[in-house]
């Protein structure tokens, strides 16, 4: 949240002299506009970033300049302004056709993550903390850090998982996001790591809103999954108690790199994290509240007994000669994980192994499955780009019989069998053999290369 006084706050609720300025910071130049649009949207544990759209007189090219914007109300005899932060014109601003008017659109600072990341700017040496790295990324994208104290700042990164992928520096800060569970914001024109407070920085009650719907709950989270993508290959931390009262409510981040080679070691300081974290899903529309921030923890106040904790995850602001505000909060996408880990008792489990050595192109699958007869191995390697795909797969069921004079082969379908072996663990005078009335089954069928 901005810091605002309580004059302020309170003359936000009645009819209002406002005013707007938008002021190129290289020149300090004002930039007249007719009208303009402040927004954002995103979600928690990702990035969010502003935007501005503003409508004014065409004028000289803009692009590649800053500008910073302040939103202002009269209050005892002069204006008192908040600092809504430097935006920056990234492209050339269109020109609406048949007026004078052009628009411009313009982004904060965190437009600047969004170029290609490469391991020769970071000009790291690994192993390093999430903290180095993170450094590390806002001197190369040319913005300040806000604070170093977040959690996981002092996790290990092992290697450079990022560079042949070829992601931007904001996909990876997406991945910064999920690990340090923060929500990543451009505040006071630095980038933070805000974290998901549950304490509240406002209330917005009846006096603010016009327009309020709750539409969703979301939590209480009971269960947090480190899964690795269409691979079932889940780890997971749960909260039984609460899955039985409240149903399960689960948090899944997929191939995160930062967490996938350290999943167990990381995930139950995570869950202790997160465990319990609860807030609605809402729509509502508001008489220019413009102190709050992205992912702003805030109070909704429908009457005198309904209190409705949420975050500020969406906002869509429209200034002229007036103010028009909607703001909303979405939930997460539901989730729910299906295991191929069972329990001990069906005495079956996966195991799967991902190398993601996605720097050398190259993702190898090693899965491992057991079944108190079976035990089936299968090596899929595959190259990046999907053109070359290679598996090899071995089969060996397993039967362990006493006193019994048959042996039957189940469940084989139709598999190239190459090589069929019994063995015995004992050694009798009589060696083991086939009987006379051995055939194959309907479903067993031969190599037909081998005929």
């Amino acid at each position: 949240m901005i810091s605002v006084s309580n004059d302020f706050k309170n003359l936000t609720k009645k009819v209002k002299q406002q005013d707007a300025k938008m002021t190129l910071i290289d020149s300090d130049t004002p930039l007249n506009f007719k009208e303009t649009k402040y927004s954002f949207e995103g979600q928690l544990f990702k990035t969010i970033m502003k935007q501005l759209v503003i409508t004014a007189p065409i004028s000289n090219s803009l692009k590649g300049k800053n500008l910073n914007f302040k939103y202002g109300l009269y209050i005892n005899s002069q204006f008192e302004y908040l600092d809504l932060g430097n935006f920056y014109i990234k492209d050339e601003p269109e020109d609406n056709k048949g007026t004078e008017q052009t628009e411009i659109t313009a982004y904060d600072n965190l437009v600047h993550f969004m170029k290609t990341f490469k391991q020769s700017e970071m000009n790291l040496t690994y192993p390093c903390t999430m903290s180095l790295f993170v450094q590390r990324m806002c001197q190369v994208c040319n913005v300040e850090l806000y604070s170093t104290d977040f959690f996981f700042n002092d996790l290990i990164i092992n290697e450079d998982y990022f560079t042949a992928q070829e992601i931007t520096y904001r996909d990876v800060l997406e991945k910064v996001a999920q690990a340090t569970l923060t929500t990543i914001i451009i505040k006071d024109n630095k980038l933070y790591l805000a974290p998901i407070s549950t304490t509240p920085v406002e209330t917005l009650d009846r006096s603010y809103l016009s327009k309020l719907v709750i539409t969703d709950k979301f939590g209480p989270v009971n269960a947090l999954v480190l899964g690795r993508g269409d691979v079932e290959d889940n780890v997971e931390a749960i909260d039984q108690n609460s899955i039985n009262l409240n149903g399960r409510c689960e948090l899944r981040f997929d191939e995160n790199e930062f967490l996938q080679y350290q999943r167990e070691e990381v995930i139950d300081e995570m869950f202790e994290k997160i465990k319990g974290f609860t807030y609605y899903a809402f729509e509502a529309s508001d008489i220019g509240v413009m102190w709050l921030e992205p992912a702003d923890c805030i109070n909704l106040k429908d009457n005198e007994t309904d209190i409705y904790n949420t975050y500020l995850l969406e906002a869509n602001i429209t200034i002229n000669t007036g103010i028009k505000s909607d703001t909303e909060a979405n939930v997460p996408e539901e989730t729910e994980t299906e295991y191929k880990v069972t329990t001990e008792e069906e005495k079956k489990y996966l195991k799967v192994e991902r190398l993601a050595k996605k720097n050398e192109g190259l993702i190898q699958d090693l899965v491992e499955q057991n079944t108190e007869y079976e035990e089936k191995l299968t090596q899929v390697e595959q190259t990046m780009d999907q053109i070359q795909q290679q598996v090899s797969e071995t089969i060996v069921y397993k039967r362990e019989v006493i006193g019994v004079t048959e042996i039957h082969l189940e469940n084989a379908g139709k598999q190239d069998i190459l090589n069929l072996e019994i063995k015995g663990n004992k050694t009798y005078q009589a060696n083991l053999f086939p009987g006379p009335d051995l055939y194959p089954s309907p479903d067993l069928y031969p190599n037909q290369e081998v005929l």
